[in-house]
């Protein structure tokens, strides 16, 4: 049962990751020269920090629930 904190953790880590990901993505993108690349790339990082949010979120309130 105390394992489920460690869940909690991971959800955390992996955010925290995924926005260092982004942040490197940005900053490269900066960069580029073709402006419809950087217009997807910006949209898929935006949709990827919603989604990399959304699971953090399932995941915390799923650990929550454990106490």
């Amino acid at each position: 049962p105390n394992a489920v904190t460690d869940a909690g953790t991971a959800a955390l880590l992996l955010e925290a990751a995924a926005q260092a990901a982004l942040l490197n993505v940005a900053i490269n993108l900066t960069g580029a020269d073709d402006r419809d690349f950087v217009a997807s790339m910006q949209a898929e990082s935006e949709t990827t920090a919603r989604e990399v949010t959304r699971l953090r979120e399932r995941v915390l309130d799923t650990v929550r629930k454990a106490f």
